[in-house]
Order: structure tokens, then sequence, then C-alpha cells
């Protein structure tokens, strides 16, 4: 007869071939300092709290890395007229929400408007294929996520983009998505609208910005996510555009992210219906006090 002493590690190992032990491993955390007023340009619901996020120069040669209990992430975004960088660990931008995230992928593409780079280096340049893209890691061998550079290179789809594993994953299929933008009364942007444009994934960006409705509709070459979902994301940044002349741009605002042709325009928001019941209350208001 065995002995418990000798059954215990063969049980063991049976169970971690069923039930993996989920080890933390280690991701760069951290991200361009032009992206901590430009949040929304990377799409991420989050900025993780301080404690385990910086904004500064984010090359991955640092030491700024946090356990992780999923996946590494990192992504090349353009943020106004600067390429940044975020790398992080999936779970803190995503808080309670499934990423469909398996690892060592990348995913990339071109964005869909030109874009002038300002580069310390070379100056400023217009890029009208501008790269950004976005890839998952997973190791136990030290932090992974620090292959992307936002550099000439990579901005002109070399670089990291060239490696084996983002030529290697397969890229989605571009479809037509409805393009149009509306600010408070300003401009269309109904579920009927006729124009496109082509991408990876439609998008759908409704709510408000400094106080004033706003709604788009759109594509994207990359869902940082790797799902069809919306998330929410808010903000009480202030932005110095001029010396000493500071002010407040807060916005609230949900990104839908979908796959199929125009499916950005039927995708429900909450938002959009309360906003059209509160212009009825306005009009309402108005029609009473013209009838008095």
């Amino acid at each position: 007869m065995f002995s418990a002493a000798f059954l215990m590690p063969l049980f063991l190992i049976a169970i971690a071939q069923f039930f993996p032990i989920s080890d933390a491993i280690d991701c760069f955390s951290c991200a361009s300092p032009a992206l901590h007023n430009q949040w929304e340009a990377t799409g991420l619901p989050a900025i993780p709290p301080p404690d385990r996020f910086a904004f500064h120069a984010c090359d991955g040669t640092g030491t700024d890395y946090k356990p992780c209990a999923d996946v590494c992430m990192e992504m090349l975004v353009a943020a106004g007229n600067e390429y940044g960088v975020v790398r992080g660990c999936m779970s803190d931008f995503y808080h309670g929400q499934t990423t469909s995230t398996n690892t060592d992928k990348c995913y990339f593409g071109e964005h869909p408007h030109n874009v002038t780079i300002y580069d310390q280096t070379n100056g400023a340049k217009t890029y009208s294929q501008l790269y950004m893209g976005v890839r998952y890691c997973s190791t136990m061998n030290g932090a992974c996520n620090n292959k992307f550079v936002p550099k000439k290179e990579a901005a002109e789809g070399s670089g990291a983009f060239a490696e084996t594993i983002c030529r290697q994953t397969q890229q989605l299929p571009t479809t037509a998505c409805l393009s149009c933008s509306r600010h408070d009364s300003a401009g269309d942007c109904n579920s009927n609208w006729k124009e496109t444009c082509q991408g990876q994934w439609c998008t759908k960006t409704t709510g408000y910005v400094n106080g004033r409705w706003m709604e788009s509709r759109g594509c994207a070459p990359f869902n940082p996510s790797g799902n069809s979902m919306c998330v929410k994301t808010e903000s009480e940044h202030t932005f110095d555009l001029f010396d000493n002349h500071p002010f407040q741009m807060p916005y609230s605002l949900e990104r839908c992210y979908c796959q199929g042709a125009h499916c950005n325009g039927a995708i429900h928001s909450i938002g959009a219906n309360f906003c059209k019941i509160c212009n009825v209350k306005k009009r309402k208001k108005a029609e009473m006090k013209d009838g008095q």
C-alpha cells in the first residue's frame, strides 16, 4: 500500500495540471507624461492608483514594475501631437472585468488620421500611416512589457511591430464602421448616419466633456481589452495650455467597442437616451414659458 507521504506529491502534481496555481508575475507599470491629461486617448477605463502606477519617461529600463496576477500589457498610442506608451497589469486598468488577453499576443494597425509627432531628435513629422498597437505577455522571468518604444521606428511600423510575435499574430479583418460626431446641438451622429470608416473595431463614445454632451462613432485599429464591451472613464484633469492659465476640462464618457459592419450604430447607450429626455424637458419648459 502506498503511504500518504508518497501520494501527496503525486496529488499536488495532478491538481496543478487541472487547476494551475496563479503565481504573480511582474509588469512594468507606467505611462508617458503626455497621457496624464489625455488618458481618453488610451481607451483604457481607469488610471491605476499612484502606488501602482507612475507617469514619467516609461522607457522600460527602470525598476517601476509591480506584481500582477494576470497578464502584462503595453500599448503605443497617439495623444494629441505626442506618441505615448502605456505599460501595466491588465487587472489594474479593468477593475472587476474580464478581458480576452491570451498571453503573448500583439495587435497593431494604422491611425485613421494624419498625426504630427514632435520628436526631440527628429523634430516635427506628419505621419499619414502612424502605427499604434497593444501587446500582451506573461512570464515568470521578469517584467516582459518593455518592447514598445514611442520612436520613429515604431511609428513607421518597424521596431517592435516587426518582431515575430506581432507579425505572427493574426490580424483582425477590417470592417465598415459609422463615422460621425456631435457636440451638444452641433453636428449629427445618429444610427442612420451614412459616412463610414474602415477599422478592425468599431467604436461609439458618448458622455459629457466640460458639462457638454458629446457623441462620436468611428473605427479603431485595435481594442485594449480584446472584448466587445463598453467601459466608462471619468476625469477632473487640469490642462495648462498657456503659462499660468490652467483650466479644468472634466469629462465622463462611455466608450464601446464592437465588431461587424455598422455595429456601432446599434449599441444602446443610456447616456444618449438621458440626453434626449433632458432636451424634451427643456423644450417643454420653453413652450410653457411662451404660453404664459
